[in-house]
């Protein structure tokens, strides 16, 4: 597939963070890849738990973690690289961005991740397959109830200048955000609500990103993260 036929057009409006929290000015970019590329992703998912490469070890309560293979990484690492380019303006390619870490979670009815963040400068979350209808979810009695409905989301958690706790939930369902991904700072905290309504798996690949200087190795840029 032709680099150019990667992305689609971005369908949802970016996730807009106002002035008065510890993120100002803030803007988390959403794109989508193309479903014919999403596919492949799926299919990788699928061939890397089945050989298990490497188990992986989460925060949260989600039963089946592994390690993204070498396959997956050249097939999803270009699309990070450009998506983290558009995010900083780096259009003369002065960083080299160095993954560390990239994780697949097969996420269960029921399972959670609670509220985490990551090591590293910036945060990419991709959602390879989303099983439930985001209205059906918003509709079962005890979330429809709620104050704060939830259910099956991913939420992103701040602080505004008062010291309140705010989340801004990005409400996925199938079909449209399969295939999505945003990526925001490793800094901003973030949990994934469980769902309820479908016996398939959530599907969702992470990974954390640094980047190198000119002139760093990897070791110097661990070190100057660890100051």
């Amino acid at each position: 597939m032709q680099p150019d036929k990667i992305f689609q057009t971005v369908v949802d409006t970016p996730i807009v963070f106002d002035e008065l929290t510890q993120f100002p000015n803030l803007i988390v970019p959403y794109s989508k890849c193309h479903p014919k590329f999403n596919a492949k992703v799926l299919e990788q998912c699928h061939l890397d738990r089945d050989n298990e490469t490497r188990s992986g070890s989460l925060a949260g309560n989600i039963s089946a973690s592994v390690g993204a293979s070498d396959a997956m990484r050249d097939l999803l690492l270009p699309v990070i690289y450009e998506g983290l380019d558009k995010m900083t303006g780096n259009d003369n390619k002065d960083m080299v961005w160095e993954p560390l870490d990239l994780w697949i979670n097969f996420q269960k009815k029921h399972e959670f991740n609670p509220i985490h963040r990551h090591f590293g400068l910036y945060s990419f979350v991709y959602w390879v397959q989303i099983p439930y209808n985001i209205e059906d979810e918003m509709e079962l009695p005890f979330v429809k109830s709620s104050a704060s409905p939830a259910a099956s989301c991913f939420s992103l958690t701040y602080y505004n200048l008062l010291g309140n706790m705010c989340q801004k939930p990005f409400m996925l369902t199938k079909g449209l955000h399969d295939g999505g991904f945003i990526i925001f700072p490793c800094s901003m905290q973030h949990q994934v609500h469980p769902f309820y309504t479908s016996d398939d798996e959530r599907i969702s690949i992470s990974v954390s990103y640094t980047h190198l200087r000119a002139h760093e190795t990897r070791e110097d840029s661990v070190c100057r993260l660890l100051r």
